[in-house]
């Protein structure tokens, strides 16, 4: 987990980075595990699928319990449960020089709030009143090669597909003209955004000495995005539809990073990063560079710098907003990626 100055291999990104890496099942033998706490059921799977080749697999699956609680009447004493479940698996498949493996992630989310099933006086909305729907799910799958050139170097391709969903419905309990009058739940505000990206990745990495280390890569992602979003209008006492959105774009990245311990004490990692966002033509290159000093085994100091810049979601460059001149559409198109320099200082004791 990076919070800042990330090294030249992560891009895109300006607040944090989780480098997220599922482990290999157990290839020698099958286990499974399960637990039950205040928040879910979990439940992993693994073991081997050969034990000649070292063949494994690993599953995990977790689904909420609070919503199971709440129907036998136990009061958490908030107006609203969530309700989630994940699972993740990964298949891992040694090869000649090498290995192939199989991955996914994904999960989903919801909660609602719903004042039309509660009195006046305990409405989480205040004197408004609404019945609020939220939710969110994601998913992840791909496949990893990592093929070994030499006993110091290895290439890696990466073929992944992901997909994020977000949704929000608010239906309004009074009248909008003066607030005071209730009614039966009618549609407020309606909005949901999907979103679909192809991701290829290569990297090559060479081990040239114990001093030194070099690494190159390259990230490619296919974007198609749909978001629709629209509001109630109080004079037509109709829905008015602010976007309705159906976009494809791609996003280019590629880096090169240098490892140096120069002795058992310090360590430079230096490295340029590179994006090119097709939907505005903008590229931009970065420089990151971090050092590190160890004078024991328990402390360490660090400094590091790096330049940093991220594309806006997709719903802004498409959605419709007024310009300087009073014109409504979709005047974003031209928004360059935000900004950011990062300096780090840290200090480390285990």
């Amino acid at each position: 987990f990076y919070t800042g100055a990330f090294p030249a291999q992560y891009g895109n990104a300006l607040a944090g980075v989780f480098d997220l890496k599922l482990r290999n099942g157990n290839f020698e033998k099958h286990e499974q595990t399960f637990q039950l706490g205040l928040l879910g059921a979990e439940a992993m799977l693994e073991g081997p699928i050969s034990k000649k080749r070292g063949a494994s697999y690993l599953a995990t699956y977790r689904y909420s319990t609070l919503e199971l609680m709440k129907a036998a009447g136990i009061n958490f004493g908030v107006s609203a449960i969530p309700k989630f479940q994940d699972g993740t698996f990964k298949v891992h498949l040694p090869v000649k020089k090498g290995s192939l493996s199989f991955f996914g992630v994904a999960g989903k989310s919801d909660i609602y709030f719903k004042d039309s099933e509660r009195d006046t006086t305990t409405w989480s909305f205040g004197d408004a009143g609404k019945d609020v729907y939220f939710g969110s799910a994601m998913a992840v799958v791909g496949g990893n090669y990592l093929r070994f050139l030499s006993k110091k170097s290895y290439l890696r391709l990466v073929a992944s597909t992901d997909y994020s969903m977000s949704y929000s419905i608010h239906n309004m309990m009074r009248d909008t003209s003066d607030y005071t009058q209730t009614v039966t739940p009618y549609p407020f505000l309606r909005n949901k955004s999907k979103q679909y990206n192809t991701n290829i990745r290569l990297v090559f990495n060479k081990k040239i000495n114990a001093k030194h280390t070099f690494q190159a890569g390259a990230l490619h992602t296919f974007i198609h995005g749909i978001f629709t979003d629209s509001i109630f209008n109080r004079t037509t006492k109709s829905m008015r539809e602010r976007f309705n959105v159906d976009a494809t774009t791609q996003l280019s990245q590629a880096y090169v990073m240098w490892k140096w311990k120069w002795n058992r004490k310090n360590e430079l990692v230096s490295g340029i990063h590179a994006q090119y966002f097709m939907l505005t033509g903008e590229a931009v290159v970065e420089p990151r560079i971090a050092w590190r000093y160890s004078p024991n085994n328990l402390n360490s100091f660090s400094l590091a710098y790096g330049l940093h810049h991220q594309n806006y979601p997709m719903y802004v460059y498409f959605g419709k907003v007024y310009n300087e001149k009073g014109e409504y559409g979709t005047f974003n198109k031209q928004l360059k990626f935000t900004r950011s320099n990062h300096f780090v200082a840290g200090y480390k004791r285990i």
